[in-house]
């Protein structure tokens, strides 16, 4: 399991949705570039798992007001089919 980074020591990838922690809420978002610079943003409850296409789906809101501290990246959640989810030595 991934643990959580800070944002002073590196940042995720630019419109990746990843767990975002701000010292008082968690929620899913993504940083994000928005008229030349570069945002935070938030789902707002709007983001879900598209099993078809096999990743993550949803709008970001972004604005200046988000300051998180830390992130961490989604889990892929798993297959229909278990056993093709195990990691074999």
């Amino acid at each position: 399991m991934s643990s959580w980074v800070k944002v002073s020591d590196r940042l995720p990838p630019f419109n990746e949705a990843v767990w975002v922690y701000d010292e008082v809420t968690i929620w899913v978002g993504a940083l994000c570039i928005y008229d030349g610079e570069a945002n935070w943003g938030t789902s707002q409850g709007n983001f879900w798992w598209n099993a078809k296409e096999n990743r993550w789906k949803g709008d970001f809101h972004t604005h200046s007001c988000y300051n998180p501290t830390h992130w961490a990246p989604l889990i892929t959640p798993p297959s229909k089919y278990p056993s093709a989810d195990r990691v074999y030595p």
